[in-house]
């Protein structure tokens, strides 16, 4: 106890506790950056020795993992209960910056006595303690800041890095600090730190030789940041979440440093050297051959106690004192002469004032109130999507904005499921209406990591994929009306349509009339709404596929841009989100960097339109205290590999299906004959499927054919460059057997006044009793890039005419039949001219 009241009373003596003028973060925003910055963590793992246990001696742990606060028995109740994955996690911080500590737990110090590692001694104690802590940089347009440092803790020595591309000068620390992605998050970069096996030290990732061999080719678990403690299921488990436990919680470690049971001191864990019934004793490990070795008893220091003997700052600066321990150690541009000791936020010295005021407080920023975001596909997200309506979503929630969103839908795009090939619509029906959609297309799924809040509470919109501005000017009263009646009225509309209605009808400049109206349909179901207009980003090129796309987009966002001052009012004010400038696409190049498809948000893109739209609140409407930042790096997206393949031939002769791969916008297939005398080239299924099917058709291949051997293999696809698609699947083979139709016996086809009469007979042979449906295709080979007409006429018809044909032009005609299998192979008639 003394010593723990001289730390802290030396820690008074320096002038840590003074009146903060800073504000500090919130509770939530503390935990928020604590779980951003979480390491990935390698401990290396030795399965032998005495006192290894098979390798669960090197498994991280809580300090209670056993069921008990009492430090005196977690040597022997190893073997006795599972360790799950904790790690101990503190917040510091300044006006500038946050001190992250994050603290690894074992119930062993151990040896195998080979004394073959870095810094292994001949000795061993109950309990172990080591640690990193990471600096970040608060401010800036990041609202979890940016990465400077870390330092990790080898027992008695700190290790200083800087991670590569950070501007902290590199000259007199020990090395760079790695970073690495967590597959249970959003994928975003954070610190690599590893332990050594036995004693634990700790280091940045790559930093000895030892462990990076180890990490390549030896035993060890890999550790994610993620939702549950789990427990490895092997030594060399490559994929184990943990979960971060915070020291300042009610009865946690710091709480508990006075417990006798488990502190022998306020700065030193209780262990000791009895013995083990249920195995080797502690000592028995550090020394070979029937020797007594060597347990240290109450020998593990928590992190308030670390220290390195042979820098100045003093002993527990890394926890109670970081700001002082970084300014020694680190160097960078404006560095101020002295520490900044001025804590906003450091119960470990007293320093805990309460949540900053609720921004609701008129004086600090307006509230949203209910939110209606209405839109389209670059809305609506796909399945496995985070959203940018997420992203603004989680910037309401740190600013502390009253925000509620509503709308009638809750999820992404869901992918389609399996289904066999579809045939034509007859001729002359009526397509289905799609002003509004099925709801159910649009409840898959969100990013595993997205909050719960958000996911269960958060996630109400009114957009839809393909939706265009000219459909949705009609239903807006209705929807808002609706939601009134729920007391859901939108106080706030963030609206992003118009792609569609210029990239595929062809508007330009005067959609903004529709707009117009729009908006005056909003103003009918409430007045007072405030309106934010997105406008329409540009994408990449679509070549000679819609070569004045570009020009019609820019006239649409100059003329938006134009006509919104002059439909503002002080009821219902209306202001521009400028989605094209923060998406930045060149619409002459193939690539964009914030899109995963030359359109649609990737990461980037999510964060940049809820920057857009955030930015617009903040500046014309007052919300929040800051409008939303950008990080500097992005969670990567990585798709799985299909799995569970199988064959079946009887249908339209080769169909694979797998299981659905989550988060997968479709799959890229390749097939090939493996018949023996056949080419057993590769072949690119064109276009690829966009669920978890693939039916080999005989467009543009003329398979398969009876009796034939093909292989099939298939990847995920998540968008166009090659991170965002998986590694291929083992290949499936089997045999075809089809049992689709034959194609009628006879087709003729001739020309008349802008149009085509076709006749046909209908085929005879096995499978032909059970034709559903006749298709007719209709190729214009004058017109490059054209899609075929396809038109389906009844099994009693056997002729058709087609009119809306352009003469001159040189038509392919060709029938196919459908029945229950499939379509089959088609019947070909001459090149037809239309007068």
């Amino acid at each position: 106890m003394a010593i723990a009241l001289a730390v802290l009373a030396m820690s008074l003596c320096l002038g840590i506790v003074r009146p903060a003028e800073a504000v500090a973060s919130t509770a939530a925003q503390r935990q928020a950056v604590a779980e951003w910055w979480a390491p990935v963590h390698f401990q290396d793992v030795d399965t032998s020795g005495d006192t290894s246990e098979g390798g669960k001696s090197d498994y991280l742990a809580a300090y209670d993992f056993d069921g008990d606060l009492n430090g005196r028995n977690n040597w022997e109740n190893t073997t006795e209960s599972p360790l799950a994955a904790h790690v101990y996690q503190s917040v510091v911080e300044t006006e500038t910056y946050w001190y992250l500590l994050y603290t690894f737990f074992h119930p062993r110090d151990w040896a195998d006595a080979a004394l073959d590692n870095p810094q292994e001694d001949a000795s061993e104690h109950e309990n172990d303690a080591e640690g990193v802590l990471v600096v970040v940089e608060r401010g800036g347009d990041f609202e979890y800041g940016v990465l400077k440092a870390a330092i990790t803790v080898s027992h008695s020595h700190f290790y200083s890095y800087v991670p590569e591309d950070g501007d902290w000068p590199r000259e007199g620390l020990d090395g760079e600090l790695p970073l690495m992605s967590s597959p249970h998050t959003d994928g975003h970069q954070r610190p690599w730190t590893a332990q050594q096996a036995g004693t634990h030290a700790a280091w940045a990732a790559t930093d000895l030789t030892s462990l990076r061999d180890e990490y390549a080719d030896g035993d060890g678990i890999l550790y994610y940041p993620g939702s549950a403690a789990e427990v490895p299921e092997n030594s060399n488990d490559r994929d184990v979440q943990y979960t971060l436990t915070d020291v300042f919680a009610p009865g946690g470690m710091w709480e508990s440093r006075n417990l006798t049971s488990l502190f022998a001191t306020p700065t030193n864990f209780a262990g000791d050297d009895g013995g083990n019934p249920n195995g080797a004793a502690c000592g028995e490990g550090a020394v070979a051959g029937p020797a007594d070795g060597i347990c240290s008893v109450d020998a593990a220091n928590p992190p308030w106690a670390w220290d390195d003997k042979d820098d100045t700052p003093g002993r527990g600066y890394l926890a109670t004192n970081p700001a002082e321990l970084v300014h020694d150690y680190f160097d960078w541009e404006g560095k101020p002469k002295s520490p900044d000791l001025d804590y906003t936020w450091n119960p470990y010295t007293g320093i805990t004032p309460p949540d900053p005021e609720d921004p609701e407080d008129p004086e600090n920023s307006s509230p949203m109130g209910n939110v209606l975001v209405v839109g389209d596909s670059i809305s609506n997200g796909f399945e496995g999507d985070h959203t940018w309506r997420y992203r603004l979503w989680q910037w309401a929630q740190n600013q502390n904005v009253p925000a509620t969103f509503v709308g009638p839908l809750t999820g992404t795009s869901k992918p389609e499921d399996p289904h066999p090939p579809v045939p034509p619509p007859l001729e002359g029906s009526e397509e289905p209406d799609e002003s509004e959609p099925d709801p159910d297309r649009f409840t898959g799924a969100y990013a595993k990591d997205a909050d719960e809040g958000f996911v269960d509470g958060g996630s109400a919109h009114y957009a839809m994929w393909g939706r265009q501005l000219g459909q949705s000017v009609h239903t807006i009263k209705s929807v808002m009306d609706d939601l009134g009646a729920k007391e859901q009225l939108p106080d706030v509309l963030l609206v992003e349509l118009g792609f569609n209605d210029i990239g595929w009808l062809g508007a330009g400049a005067g959609l903004v009339d529709t707009m117009k109206d729009f908006v005056d349909n909003a103003r009918a179901a409430n007045p007072d709404v405030k309106i934010v207009l997105g406008n329409v980003p540009q994408r990449t090129t679509l070549g000679d596929a819609n070569p004045q796309l570009p020009q019609r987009t820019t006239d649409y966002n100059e003329a938006l841009a134009e006509a919104i001052p002059d439909w503002d009012t002080d009821a219902s004010p209306v202001a521009l989100a400028d989605i094209d400038a923060a998406m930045d696409c060149d619409s002459a190049s193939d690539r964009c960097a914030t899109t995963y498809d030359g359109l649609h948000p990737n990461a980037l893109g999510e964060y940049r339109i809820a920057q857009a739209f955030g930015t617009t609140l903040h500046e014309e409407f007052g919300i929040g205290a800051e409008a939303p930042g950008v990080p500097d790096t992005m969670p990567t997206r990585q798709v799985a590999t299909p799995s569970d393949l199988e064959f079946d031939g009887t249908q339209q002769g080769v169909t694979v299906t797998w299981s659905k791969v989550f988060g997968a916008h479709g799959y890229d297939v390749k097939w090939r004959d493996v018949t023996p005398g056949a080419e057993t080239d590769w072949h690119d299924a064109i276009p690829g499927p966009h669920t978890h099917r693939f039916d080999l058709g005989w467009q543009f291949t003329d398979q398969p054919h009876d009796g034939h051997t093909y292989e099939v293999k298939v990847r995920a696809v998540a968008g166009d460059s090659d991170e965002l698609k998986s590694p291929w699947s083992d290949p499936i083979s089997g045999v075809a057997h089809p049992t689709t139709a034959p194609p009628p016996a006879t087709i003729h086809a001739a020309a008349g006044a802008g149009s085509i009469d076709v006749s046909w007979t209908p085929p005879t042979g096995p499978y032909t009793d059970s034709i559903t449906r006749y298709a007719l295709w209709i190729y214009d080979e004058d017109t490059p890039q054209v899609h075929s007409r396809i038109i389906g006429y009844p099994p009693s018809a056997g002729t058709a005419h087609v009119d809306g044909l352009t003469p001159g032009h040189h038509y392919r005609v060709f029938m196919c039949t459908w029945n229950a299998a499939g379509e089959g192979k088609p019947r070909i008639a001459d090149t037809v001219i239309p007068r």
